[in-house]
């Protein structure tokens, strides 16, 4: 059974700062060529969180998606943009939930799986535990349960070099996979960097965004896999049409820059916050208070 790999759309009608393009009507057609490949290889699409940008899509955002999605077999988890407080038990809450209401799509809920053509697609949304009852489920042998497992899961992913100096180390590539190795494919989003681990015959795909949204994307290339399970060694990444003109110069990219005069120095909090109470004279039951109040 051949899938569309995709994640993190962040439907938008407002365009990212340094865009200059009619970022909206980019996005749409960045989704059409996406509903066409699913068309021209009679394939499911698989979206592995944040469709939208917000919790509280518009009603354009929301309508616009229903019509793009609404004709094809499409399985989503939610993202953290998804989600009101990005706390899974709002999700009727949330425009993600109008659209799925709407027919754009099937979100697989408390881990669920959805079979398709004894294809097993499991759902891990956004912050949710891989419930006890269905990882016993996935994790039985290819002897006793043949079928082909994939998790689609929203949660962030790295590979080589840590994004961030905090990144954990239990999110790395290789670790993900050894910890869901009952799984033949695993899908992730929330890394908008696109990258693939594989382990044998068992692969670990983040396609990565559809669209550039900042200024550290501008070579970066947009691109979704395509997957057949009955060839996982052959499967092959389908890159989206992008325009290399779209960004304005650096300089006039963010109207608050040429305001900051002195590049920022210390960022630990607590040290911020005592030089706050000197430069206030903050009296001490003040400072008792606020200390009480930060974690």
């Amino acid at each position: 059974m051949k899938f569309i790999l995709t994640a993190d759309w962040h439907v938008r009608a407002d365009a990212p700062i340094g865009r200059r393009d009619s970022y909206f009507e980019t996005l749409r057609y960045k989704i059409n060529q996406i509903t066409t490949l699913a068309n021209d290889h009679d394939a499911t699409i698989l979206i592995a969180g944040d469709i939208f940008h917000r919790h509280n899509p518009t009603p354009q955002e929301i309508s616009c998606t229903i019509q793009a999605l609404s004709n094809n077999n499409v399985l989503v988890v939610a993202g953290n943009h998804d989600l009101p407080f990005h706390n899974y038990g709002n999700l009727e809450r949330s425009g993600l939930y109008t659209a799925l209401v709407g027919g754009a799509f099937s979100l697989i809920q408390h881990n669920r799986h959805a079979m398709r053509r004894k294809v097993y697609v499991y759902g891990k949304n956004w912050n949710e535990p891989l419930h006890k009852k269905q990882h016993a489920r996935s994790l039985l042998t290819h002897a006793q349960h043949p079928e082909f497992k994939i998790l689609l899961a929203h949660e962030y992913v790295w590979k080589k070099t840590k994004p961030f100096p905090d990144a954990p180390d239990d999110c790395k590539a290789h670790t993900i996979m050894e910890k869901y190795k009952q799984f033949d494919l695993i899908v992730t989003g929330d890394n908008h960097q696109s990258f693939t681990q594989h382990d044998g015959d068992r692969y670990l795909i983040n396609p990565g965004s559809i669209m550039r949204s900042a200024r550290d994307q501008i070579k970066f290339k947009p691109r979704v896999a395509i997957f057949d399970t009955n060839a996982p060694h052959d499967f092959e990444w389908a890159y989206l049409n992008i325009a290399h003109d779209v960004w304005v110069k650096q300089d006039t990219a963010n109207p608050i820059a040429p305001r900051i005069k002195n590049p920022i120095g210390e960022l630990d909090f607590n040290k911020n916050l005592e030089q706050e109470f000197d430069k206030r004279n903050t009296d001490k039951e003040t400072k008792t208070k606020v200390q009480e109040m930060v974690p």
